[in-house]
């Protein structure tokens, strides 16, 4: 049980990793039951995630606050860490590994996930004492806040629910939630975030690997509908030739790839250039900090790199 509370939240995370407080994710996730991704162009808002900002922003009906307006590579140990176990694995452990440590900030007070259900909100969280959850929903654009309320929560709660007015939710709208203390409404935790019932990302979830170009698509198993991938136009997607760009050695420690029998496929890398290259079943996605070729034989040092700069849309 405490592992698969943990993929949720890993799910929840994953909503994060590209999109972030910028709108420069296009994400999603597939360790859990629950799927959702977005994309640069067309989703402004974030995902779901947890942000700086202050409990006051929103509140329960009839307690407006001044100022509102009303109306696979990745693998889990037994201590719930998350690890990378192939370049596409380092990727979201990295990722993930971020998210994680902003929510240790929070000190044991978060909200993790919704997931709405009709009028009701199903929160997923966590609490060190006796405090109220509020779930504040919004318009599509997350300016106009429809409808709240809110529950008293105690240290053993991890699942809560709260009822919404339903003749007050649209087709589509963003949901806001944090804790705040019962007495003071003084905020507990930063505030949590979603966009996964907005009309972009419903449009996302309703993607597959056939509505893009299939020479990008990189596709974890059989199924169109899950578990893809899809790169960035900036990342160089390296063919596959047999005794061609041989993967000589990979030096985990520094960062360190020796390719024999290049061509200009790798010899016209530059710093900066992000490249994929699947060689003998491991797919190599790496950032060039540096690179020298003598003869037929190329050196590449990587750079940090992120989901956001790989990949245009992950599912």
């Amino acid at each position: 049980m405490k592992k698969l509370r943990f993929l949720k939240r890993v799910v929840a995370m994953l909503l994060v990793l590209i999109m972030g407080t910028s709108g420069a994710l296009q994400t999603v996730s597939v360790y859990a039951a629950e799927t959702v991704n977005t994309q640069v162009e067309d989703v402004n808002d974030s995902g779901d995630s947890q942000e700086g900002d202050v409990a006051g922003d929103v509140a329960v009906d009839g307690n407006m606050p001044s100022g509102s307006t009303s109306e696979d590579g990745v693998s889990l140990d037994d201590n719930m860490t998350v690890t990378g176990t192939n370049s596409f694995g380092n990727l979201l452990s990295d990722a993930l590994s971020t998210e994680t440590e902003e929510q240790a900030q929070n000190n044991g007070y978060n909200v993790f996930s919704i997931e709405m259900s009709g009028n009701t909100a199903t929160v997923d969280m966590e609490a060190l004492g006796e405090c109220t959850l509020i779930v504040a929903l919004y318009d599509n654009d997350g300016k106009v806040m429809l409808t709240s309320n809110a529950t008293e929560v105690t240290k053993d709660t991890r699942e809560a629910t709260v009822q919404l007015e339903a003749t007050k939710i649209p087709q589509y709208y963003y949901l806001r939630a944090f804790l705040v203390d019962t007495i003071t409404y003084q905020p507990m935790c930063t505030m949590y975030e979603s966009n996964l019932y907005t009309e972009a990302m419903q449009a996302f979830l309703a993607k597959t690997t056939d509505d893009f170009d299939q020479d990008k698509v990189l596709n974890l198993d059989d199924d169109k509908i899950n578990n893809f991938a899809v790169f960035s136009d900036t990342t160089k997607l390296i063919p596959t030739v047999d005794g061609v760009n041989t993967v000589a050695s990979v030096d985990d420690a520094t960062g360190t790839y020796t390719f024999e029998n290049v061509d200009s496929n790798i010899t016209s890398l530059v710093a900066g250039d992000i490249f994929a290259y699947e060689y003998n079943g491991e797919l190599y996605i790496v950032k060039v900090a540096s690179i020298s070729v003598s003869g037929t034989t190329a050196t590449i040092v990587e750079g940090e790199t992120s989901m956001e700069e790989v990949f245009e849309y992950v599912k």
